[in-house]
């Protein structure tokens, strides 16, 4: 698989595997081997245990959608800054979805989930390779459903953007917007404008706002309203007149599950 790029550096080094287990598994053993460059992306037709947030897997047939992994080196970041990281990528993917998807609301589900309505589309997991003060490596594992038709009956709220438009895309073309994306927000991040990110990821964030269903970590549910995300990557909600806030895992948001 080739691609028409405009970027800098994302994707310009490029693998494509007609099947593997993980691309972010692939990468990560690459790094592990010696230098990569920042920017190398690792693409591939069918991962028979790719896998998204909270351990779930990753459904996608062969040849039918964007399932990819990325190496950025973001050293100018410090561990504890590492939600700003997600939130470039999250805004560069719903900016990707949104372009694809004309007409359309695309949202970011919190952490880094992208929507359009209430079904998903895309999904990304981040792994960061952290030493001392810097993070050293940062492995960007994203899942886009461009042409998949069908899904499984288990999967809640599944879409793709061949559903939403009603007719196939140009895989390397999806591929090659996405790069871009990503390049321009990461740049973005890399020149010190985390607040204007933070705000853009406030705008599209799902549910902002609104009466929202949550299941707590004891399996409890309840309602809450999103009032915004913090610095760190808590979800900060208003249940019952008191603002609480909830790390990853502590909490899953059920509107649209």
């Amino acid at each position: 698989m080739s691609f028409d790029l405009d970027t800098l550096f994302v994707g310009r080094q490029h693998m494509h595997l007609t099947t593997t287990e993980s691309t972010n598994k692939y990468a990560s053993e690459l790094l592990a081997k010696g230098e990569v460059a920042e920017g190398m992306v690792v693409t591939t037709d069918y991962q028979s245990m790719g896998r998204g947030q909270i351990g779930r897997s990753w459904y996608g047939s062969s040849g039918l959608n964007v399932m990819c992994s990325l190496v950025l080196k973001p050293k100018f970041l410090q561990p504890r800054q590492q939600f700003q990281l997600s939130i470039a990528v999250s805004c560069a993917l719903r900016r990707s979805i949104a372009g694809l998807s004309p007409n359309k609301e695309v949202a970011i589900k919190w952490p880094n989930d992208i929507y359009v309505g209430s079904r998903k589309v895309a999904g990304i997991l981040i792994q960061n390779s952290i030493a001392g003060s810097t993070i050293t490596n940062t492995i960007v594992g994203m899942g886009v459903n461009v042409n998949e038709q069908i899904f499984p009956p288990d999967l809640p709220n599944p879409t793709s953007l061949s559903l939403l438009q009603g007719g196939d895309l140009d895989l390397p073309r999806v591929y090659a917007a996405i790069f871009r994306d990503i390049e321009y927000y990461y740049l973005k991040l890399r020149n010190g404008h985390s607040t204007h990110l933070l705000a853009e990821y406030h705008t599209h964030l799902y549910s902002r706002g609104q009466v929202t269903a949550f299941a707590m970590a004891d399996g409890t549910e309840v309602q809450g309203i999103i009032e915004h995300v913090d610095e760190q990557g808590k979800l900060v909600v208003l249940m019952d007149g008191v603002q609480r806030s909830f790390a990853f895992r502590e909490v899953r948001l059920l509107a649209a599950e």
